[in-house]
C-alpha cells in the first residue's frame, strides 16, 4: 500500500523490512518528500534552531558528544535510480561542525551573526541525495556558546530535537566525567511504522470523516494580500519572522497574569485565543486551524524515537458566545486530545473526505508546541551535564500563518508569517491581538466569550478617542442667518424651484419675514411651538423660515403617517400654532385634534365650505392675508442654544418621542456637510425628503446657507 501510495504521489520506491528494520516510512514523511518535490527552490521544511549553550563548556567535548550521538543515530536520504524513480534509504552519518566562530561580547554582535547565519543557511538548500541533512556551527563570544542547528524536517522533527539535545548532554556528562561514553541510539523510526501499520484505521477514519462533514474552505483573512497565489513567488525571500516572546511574556508579567496559567496549560490557551480571533477574523463561529501532533502518543517509549513522525492536522472547533471562557479553553484542549487520538492520518486523507474542491484548503494557519523545560531547567544542569536554552525556532513551512509555542524556564511564542501576503505592520497588529486575546482569556475565565473585549489598547484608544475627535470650532449663530448673509450677497440668485414656479434669495427672505410677523402678531413667543402639517408645496420653506425667524420651533407632521399619530403629536405638544392646509385642517378637524389649537395659518386661500365650528374657534390666516403682512424682518431675541425644531422617532417600538434640535446643533451637521464636499452656490439639490426625516433639514437649510 505504502508503496503504491509513494509511486503514485511522488514516483518513489519504498525498499523496506519491516522485521530487519531497514528503510521503511511514515505518512507523515510521504507527505513532506511530496511537498518538497513540489518546492525544493523554496526551502520547504528547512528549519532552524538557536540555543544558548549555559554553563562552562569544553568545546572539544561538546563537539565530540555530538559526534557521538549522530552516529547513533540513523540518518535519512532520498536518492536517485536511474532518474526515474526515487528510494528512500537509512544511513549512518558523521557529523561535523561547520566552523566555530568568535564574536564580540557583545549583544549586537552575537545578533548579527546570529541573522547572518540565519539568512545565509537559509540560502543553502539541502540535497536529499546526501547526508548528513542538517548543518552545526558553533558561536563563541569567550562568555556565551549559541549552537547554530539547521536541519530538513524529513530528518527531525521538533519533537526530536529535545531529545538529541537530551543525549548530547548526557553524553557529554560521561565524557567530562569518566572520558567514556556509550553510544546514545535511539528508538527506530521503523517501530512507529509498525505501530502505525498494525492501527485499527477504521476508527480513525470514522472521526475524521464526522470531523470534515460539510466544512467550508479557508477564507482570506482581513490584512491578507490577496493579489499572490504562490507561498513564495521569490525562491530568495524565505519566510520573514516577527519574534513576540518579550512582547508577550512582558504583558502576561506586567498583568500578573502568568499565575492564571495554572488553571490551563499554555498551547490550550494560546489555540484557544487563535481560534477566537481567526473566528472575528473570517467573521464565522466555526474555524478551523492547523495543529501539531507527534506522532508518538500510542506508547510511552514512543516518546524517545528520534525522527519525523510529527503530522499537522486540523483541529475544528465551533465557538458559541454564551460559553463561558474556563469551559472553552478546556473545549479546545479536549479537542486537540481526540485529534492526538486519531493522528495516524494525512492531511490529503482528510481532506479527500470533505467537501472541499481541489485547491481549496482546510486550514492554512496552524500551531506547533514544543517543551524544553526537561533541558533548559536549572535543576537538570548537574543531571545532564549541559544546560540549554532554545532561543529561535523556526521552519519555512506552507502556512501563511504559524504561531510557535516554546516552553523553556520561561515560555516564548513566535509568529512566522508568508512576507509575500502579509506587511510586518497588520503581523505586529495580529501580534497585539494575540496578547490582547490571551490576557483575557486568562483575566476572565468566569466570563462568556461574547463578553471578552478582544481590541488592543492602541484599537481602543483609536475608536474611543482618535476618531471621536471631532471637536471643531464652528460659528454659533440661527440656522436662518446663514441663509439672510447669503441673501445679502445674492439677492437675485434662484432660491427654490417648484413645478414652474420659483422664489429668488430675496423674494424668500421677504415671504419668509411675512410668515414671521403674522406668527408674532398672533402671539408667538421665543421658544413656542409651531406644528407644520402639508404637501409637499413652494410656500412651506418661508413657513418654516418665517417660524424660525420668529424664534418659535417647528415640528414637522408627515401627511402620509396615520392620523392618528397627527393628533398624538399635535395634542402631546399643546399646539396651538398650526400650518396647514384646508384638506388637512377638516381632517384634523374631524379627530377632535384642534382643541387646543388657536392660530392656523393657511398655504394657500381657505374655501368658504370650510367647518363653521373652526371658523369661529380658530384664527385663520390665509396667503393673501399672509402677503399684505409686513416684509421687513423682525428683530427679536434669541439664542443659537433655543430649539429649532423637534422631530418624531417613528413610534415601532412603543409611543414617538421627540427629539429637540437646537440651531448651533444643526448649523453645526450643515458646517460641516458644506466643509467635507464643498458645496457653494454652484451646486443644486433636488429636495426629496420628508420634512418628519431629519434629511430635510440639511436638504432646506444646508443648500440654502451655501448659496446653492
Amino acid at each position: 500500500l505504502l508503496q503504491d501510495y509513494l509511486l503514485e504521489k511522488g514516483g518513489y520506491r519504498l525498499e523496506f523490512d519491516i522485521q530487519t528494520e531497514s528503510s521503511n516510512y511514515m505518512l507523515s514523511q510521504l507527505s513532506l518528500i511530496n511537498k518538497c518535490s513540489e518546492n525544493i527552490e523554496n526551502r520547504m521544511f528547512h528549519s532552524q534552531l538557536v540555543v544558548e549553550v549555559l554553563g562552562d563548556i569544553d568545546l572539544d567535548l561538546l563537539q565530540n558528544s555530538w559526534k557521538i550521538v549522530a552516529s547513533s543515530n540513523i540518518g535519512i536520504k532520498v536518492s536517485s535510480k536511474d532518474n526515474v524513480e526515487q528510494k528512500i534509504e537509512y544511513e549512518p552519518f558523521d557529523c561535523n561542525f561547520e566552523s566555530i566562530r568568535k564574536v564580540d561580547n557583545s549583544l549586537s554582535s552575537i545578533t548579527t551573526e546570529i541573522e547572518h547565519w540565519k539568512s545565509y543557511d537559509f540560502s543553502q538548500r539541502f540535497d536529499l541525495s546526501e547526508t548528513p541533512i542538517w548543518r552545526l556551527k558553533i558561536l563563541n563570544s569567550g562568555d556565551q556558546v549559541y549552537l547554530l542547528w539547521s536541519f530538513h524536517y524529513l530528518v527531525l522533527d521538533d519533537f526530536s530535537t529535545e531529545i538529541v539535545l537530551k543525549q548530547v548532554s548526557e553524553c557529554y556528562k560521561e565524557l567530562e566525567l569518566t572520558g567514556i561514553s556509550r553510544k546514545k541510539s535511539s528508538s527506530h523510526i521503523s517501530t512507529l511504522l509498525n505501530i502505525e501499520l498494525k492501527i485499527e484505521h477504521s476508527k480513525i477514519n470514522d472521526f475524521w470523516k464526522k470531523e470534515v462533514k460539510n466544512v467550508k474552505p479557508v477564507s482570506t483573512l482581513p490584512f491578507e494580500k490577496i493579489h499572490q497565489d504562490a507561498i513564495f513567488e521569490n525562491e530568495d525571500t524565505p519566510t520573514i519572522i516577527v519574534q513576540q516572546e518579550i512582547l508577550l511574556i512582558d504583558e502576561l508579567n506586567r498583568k500578573n497574569l502568568t499565575p492564571s496559567l495554572s488553571a490551563f496549560s499554555l498551547p490550550d490557551v494560546v489555540r484557544s485565543a487563535w481560534v477566537l480571533l481567526s473566528g472575528i477574523y473570517s467573521n464565522s463561529d466555526e474555524v478551523i486551524i492547523g495543529v501539531t501532533s507527534s506522532g508518538r502518543n500510542h506508547q510511552k517509549d514512543l516518546k524517545k524515537v528520534v525522527g519525523c513522525a510529527v503530522r499537522t492536522l486540523p483541529m475544528k472547533i465551533d465557538i458559541e458566545p454564551t460559553k463561558k471562557v474556563c469551559e472553552f479553553v478546556r473545549y479546545v484542549g479536549n479537542k486537540y486530545n481526540e485529534i492526538k487520538s486519531n493522528e495516524y492520518i494525512t492531511v490529503s486523507e482528510i481532506q479527500s473526505m470533505s467537501n472541499l474542491e481541489y485547491g481549496e484548503n482546510l486550514f492554512d494557519t496552524a500551531i506547533t508546541y514544543s517543551d524544553y523545560r526537561d533541558i533548559s531547567s536549572k535543576q537538570k544542569n548537574d543531571e545532564y551535564g549541559i544546560q540549554w536554552k532554545v532561543i529561535n525556532k523556526e521552519t519555512n513551512s506552507p502556512y501563511k500563518l504559524k504561531i510557535d509555542i516554546i516552553e523553556n524556564d520561561e515560555p516564548s511564542i513566535m509568529l512566522h508569517y508568508d512576507a509575500s501576503k502579509f506587511e510586518k505592520k497588520d503581523i505586529e497588529r495580529i501580534c497585539e491581538h494575540v496578547v490582547e486575546t490571551i490576557s483575557q482569556i486568562l483575566l476572565n475565565q468566569n466570563s462568556t466569550i461574547s463578553e471578552l473585549t478582544l481590541i488592543t489598547k492602541t484599537e481602543r484608544n483609536l475608536v474611543v478617542n482618535k476618531w471621536n475627535k471631532t471637536i471643531k470650532s464652528y460659528e454659533k449663530a440661527h440656522i436662518h442667518s446663514l441663509f439672510e448673509r447669503m441673501k445679502e450677497k445674492k439677492p437675485n440668485n434662484l432660491a427654490i424651484l417648484f413645478d414652474f414656479d420659483s422664489l429668488t434669495y430675496d423674494e424668500l427672505d421677504k415671504q419668509a419675514n411675512q410668515y414671521a410677523n403674522v406668527l408674532i402678531s398672533a402671539g408667538l413667543k421665543r421658544g413656542d411651538k409651531a406644528a407644520i402639517l402639508t404637501e409637499r408645496n413652494l410656500a412651506m420653506i418661508p413657513a418654516l423660515l418665517g417660524t424660525l425667524k420668529a424664534s418659535g420651533c417647528y415640528i414637522p407632521i408627515d401627511p402620509n403617517s396615520p392620523e392618528k399619530r397627527w393628533q398624538l403629536l399635535i395634542e402631546s405638544m399643546n399646539i396651538k400654532y398650526l400650518i396647514t392646509e384646508p384638506y388637512f385642517l377638516e381632517k384634523l378637524n374631524s379627530l377632535g385634534a384642534l382643541s387646543q389649537v388657536e392660530h392656523v395659518i393657511l398655504l394657500n386661500e381657505y374655501p368658504d365650505s370650510i367647518s363653521e365650528d373652526i371658523r369661529g374657534s380658530i384664527s385663520l390666516y390665509s396667503n393673501s392675508e399672509i402677503a399684505m403682512a409686513n416684509c421687513v424682518k423682525p428683530i427679536l431675541k434669541s439664542e443659537p442654544s433655543d430649539p429649532a425644531y423637534i422631530i418624531f422617532t417613528s413610534g415601532t417600538t412603543g409611543n414617538p418621542k421627540g427629539v429637540v434640535v437646537t440651531h448651533e446643533a444643526a448649523l453645526n451637521l450643515i458646517d460641516w456637510v458644506n466643509s467635507k464636499f464643498n458645496v457653494s452656490r454652484l451646486d443644486r439639490i433636488l429636495f426629496f425628503a420628508s420634512l418628519a426625516f431629519d434629511m430635510s433639514v440639511y436638504d432646506i437649510f444646508g443648500i440654502l446657507s451655501a448659496g446653492g
